[in-house]
């Protein structure tokens, strides 16, 4: 007879078990895989634009310090609540992906600060028109590129970035403008950008001419 209860407890364990295992499955509760990817791509002012691979599947939370912004589709520009612009500033930009049933990933990180890097000096046009400058500063560490600028009556044009210290201003222009003759002497300045985009002083000018 005992024999019998105890076969009779056995199966119904495992039946339980078969049960709680068809009703709960691991993937039920197992936390999404933490997005990939996380960059800064673009940046105007105070509205950035966020990438990171996006799944379909889920959706995702931004979150720093005590805000939280959910996204259910792919964000374009947006300008954080909260994050003061001026310089100075730092944050840790977070982003989670989460499932239907609310659980989350681990987050993905972005530091993000407001301090922009140093100015640079340019020194003299050398041979074939190459403009070299030093290397700027930036309390991130990080110069992520250089933009050399013609300058305008009212404004500066971008003709090219660089991530070195040198450019060769007739290859930028020919570039920029193919296929029209080149301009003949042209006022050029620098500056230096940071890896969260924050954009550093414009250098004193140099004329290159290039007739």
């Amino acid at each position: 007879m005992n024999a019998h209860r105890a076969l009779a407890a056995a199966i119904s364990s495992i039946l339980l078990g078969a049960t709680l295992a068809i009703a709960l499955p691991a993937s039920a509760s197992a936390a999404p895989p933490t997005p990939t990817n996380l960059q800064l791509v673009a940046r105007s002012g105070s509205a950035l634009l966020l990438s990171w691979d996006w799944n379909p599947a889920a959706t995702y939370e931004l979150s720093y310090g005590d805000t939280s912004i959910p996204f259910s589709s792919p964000p374009g520009y947006i300008t954080p609540p909260g994050v003061d612009f001026s310089p100075g500033h730092s944050y840790l930009f977070q982003v989670r992906a989460v499932t239907a049933n609310g659980q989350k990933s681990a987050p993905a990180t972005l530091p993000f600060e407001t301090t922009p890097p140093s100015a640079v000096d340019l020194g003299t046009v050398g041979a074939q028109n190459v403009v070299s400058w030093s290397a700027a500063t930036d309390n991130s560490g990080v110069i992520k590129t250089y933009e050399v600028r013609q300058v305008r009556l009212k404004n500066t044009l971008l003709i090219g970035k660089t991530t070195s210290t040198t450019a060769n201003i007739r290859i930028l222009v020919t570039k920029l403008f193919t296929g029209e003759p080149l301009p003949g002497p042209m006022t050029i300045e620098v500056r230096a950008v940071d890896k969260s985009l924050n954009l550093g002083p414009l250098s004193d000018p140099v004329v290159v001419n290039l007739s």
